[in-house]
């Protein structure tokens, strides 16, 4: 079933149907996603043993930082088992007490405003086109938005673990609308975040749900199907007969692939006949804008509620290519293409530290990474079992990286990056440095004449650059070099360059290390718009050829092998005014 298609049935049926919410739809008002929360979990773990600063893990879109915090996980075999629930079990590793778990869960869920989403179901409660909504989650935002727009708190039935008899009251005597929160709200006496307390989920609301998917069909968003104890009773449900006589319609974003066990769901609900289906969509807010827009009549109060806030749209269609001035020029080249096949090594290494000490020992001419499900590496065959061959290798697969993992930035990014790094090495005359959780291509001296890197004049104003030389004074080395960066958008990858000074880390005393920044600034308080332009178009032409491409691979071989290259554009991204 496709999207217009479930539209237009619950255009049509909606009387029948109720409604799953999971964290995924309060994401727009602000509330971390699960998968945020896990990361944020793991960086109090990961600081709390080690005794690192938690500032240097702000970004959590950061591949690498990622990468650090798997290998400290996997090294210290500090992880779930294959069933458990990552959530709680990470949840209960940071915050060991039920006090600790209620307060963060209080600090993000605080302060937050219902989404347009939100909104859009108070309304269609308000229009008895929604009577009966479950969810896992713990905020008050669809509380506060149908009490906005009732302007009372009365017409909302409310049910939490503290309160479960209300729900089977209200069922009985079709009290509607009602809202069953499973796992209690952040002021709940119960509130349930471990697998221990998930495990006694409340069994009078488990029969609850049995009993009503007998007499509705059930619309699920924001819900990966994290939770054993949720989907046993789906599966508990599915297992008697007739149920969901109206269907079960599972809403996805698009390019979210769904867990095993959800497909294994669907796929049991359609062997009992079960009209089920899982639905991509943009995202919550703009499905809840299509729904509403099918109703005619809408009262005027209700209008004026979801005009107040409108829905936000996610990776809108870009406009027509611009001609006009000013034209902004960017510092990211699409990258045309990429290598999406490595191998996945199953073998007892521990983590990223050890990996790159197997390779320097090994003296190999590839990259690796590890993961929970293996260590993921590019290379020759016979150059990845000599790095691993000592750690016991068990097997050795294919592995293809999809471009969700890409755009969410997990470790195969990073696997790329790496790569990369390592082809403009292998084959250019600059060497790789890391610093910060970043990579760097610095200008080897070893391998190029000390000759101008670039050069402007505008009447008496002259602008010379050189690939490096040393501070006056002092002594002290410097070289050109650039800050590499990977991102994955629109469907592209781009590699994103900032040039940059470097000066090898060493031990200066506070006076000479005042002296390297009063140089450093000096070296950058220069590059203004033209000379920026000019030193762009000498690294560009360094490392791919001004308006070529330039095609990158990690070794050379025969035509039977997969060789991992790329293929980089010399042209950067431009902004234009669109006329």
């Amino acid at each position: 079933m496709d999207y217009k298609e479930f539209l237009n049935l619950y255009k049509n049926k909606y009387q029948f149907f109720m409604w799953f919410l999971g964290a995924g739809v309060s994401v727009s008002a602000g509330i971390p996603s699960a998968s945020n929360l896990i990361m944020q979990f793991k960086i109090n773990i990961f600081c709390k043993n080690t005794g690192a600063n938690p500032k240097l893990f702000h970004d959590l879109s950061n591949s690498t930082t990622r990468q650090i915090l798997e290998d400290y996980f996997v090294s210290n075999n500090i992880l779930p088992i294959e069933v458990s629930n990552d959530y709680a079990y990470y949840f209960e590793k940071a915050y060991p007490t039920e006090e600790l778990r209620r307060q963060v869960i209080e600090n993000a869920v605080k302060g937050r405003q219902p989404s347009f989403g939100q909104r859009v179901i108070a309304s269609l409660m308000k229009l008895n086109a929604c009577r009966i909504i479950w969810t896992t989650n713990f905020d008050k935002l669809i509380e506060n938005a149908a009490y906005k727009l009732y302007n009372s708190n009365d017409e909302l039935v409310v049910s939490t673990l503290d309160s479960n008899d209300l729900a089977r009251d209200a069922v009985n005597n079709e009290k509607w609308p009602l809202l069953i929160k499973l796992h209690g709200d952040f002021q709940s006496n119960k509130i349930k975040n471990t697998d221990s307390e998930l495990e006694k989920q409340d069994i009078k609301y488990r029969k609850l749900l049995i009993e009503q998917s007998q007499k509705y069909g059930m619309i699920v968003s924001g819900y990966s199907g994290r939770d054993d104890s949720i989907m046993e009773t789906f599966n508990d449900a599915i297992d008697n007969n007739d149920a969901f006589p109206h269907g079960l319609f599972w809403l996805l974003r698009i390019g979210e692939k769904p867990c095993k066990k959800l497909s294994d769901l669907i796929n049991k609900a359609k062997s009992k006949n079960i009209n089920a289906h899982i639905i991509e969509i943009q995202n919550f807010d703009e499905t809840m804008a299509d729904i509403i827009n099918q109703f005619d009549n809408i009262p005027d109060k209700i209008k004026e509620y979801l005009n107040e806030k409108m829905p936000k749209a996610t990776f809108p269609p870009l406009p027509t290519k611009g001609k006009g001035f000013p034209i902004i020029r960017l510092n990211a080249l699409p990258i045309l293409d990429y290598p999406i096949n490595c191998k996945l090594i199953d073998c007892e290494i521990g983590g990223y530290k050890e990996i790159q000490q197997a390779i320097q020992a090994a003296n190999t001419n590839i990259v690796a990474i590890r993961k929970k499900i293996g260590v993921l590496a590019f290379g020759q065959l016979g150059e990845i079992n000599k790095t691993f061959n000592s750690y016991n290798i068990k097997s050795i697969k294919d592995y293809e990286i999809n471009n969700e993992k890409l755009q969410e930035g997990q470790q195969e990014l990073n696997l790329l990056y790496q790569l990369l790094v390592k082809c403009f090495e292998n084959s250019l005359p600059v060497k790789s440095k890391y610093k910060c959780h970043n990579y760097y291509l610095v200008i080897d001296k070893r391998k190029i004449k000390p000759q101008i890197f670039s050069q402007w004049k505008m009447g008496q104003y002259e602008f010379k650059e050189y690939y490096y030389g040393n501070i006056p004074k002092l002594n002290v080395p410097w070289a050109q070099a650039i800050k590499l960066k990977l991102e994955y958008r629109y469907n592209t990858l781009w590699l994103i360059i900032e040039p940059k000074i470097w000066i090898e880390d060493e031990t200066f005393d506070s006076n000479t290390l005042n002296a390297i920044k009063v140089f450093v600034n000096s070296k950058l308080s220069n590059r203004f718009n033209i000379p920026s332009n000019q030193i762009l178009d000498s690294w560009i032409d360094l490392l791919i050829g001004k308006n070529q491409n330039k095609h990158l691979c990690l070794f050379s071989g025969s035509k039977s092998e997969i060789i991992p290259s790329f293929t980089v554009s010399g042209i950067t991204a431009y902004s234009g005014r669109n006329a």
